[in-house]
């Protein structure tokens, strides 16, 4: 099982928050592959950018 499967599923994180979402984006690390100072857009960095923006969106068209 991978790590990030593992954290969801101990802490009970899809249980207790229904309406939330995880987004995993494989190979990344805390960083998705930013350096400082700034070099520009990773791959992993533009995935977590592009998963936040569809939450952003999907929240945000709720209301």
């Amino acid at each position: 099982m991978a790590s990030h499967a593992l954290a969801i599923e101990s802490f009970g994180l899809e249980e207790a928050y229904p309406d939330h979402s995880v987004a995993c984006i494989p190979g990344a690390d805390h960083t998705f592959g930013a350096k400082h100072p700034y070099e520009g857009f990773t791959k992993h960095l533009e995935e977590a950018f592009e998963h936040s923006l569809r939450f952003l969106r999907r929240v945000f068209a709720a209301q």
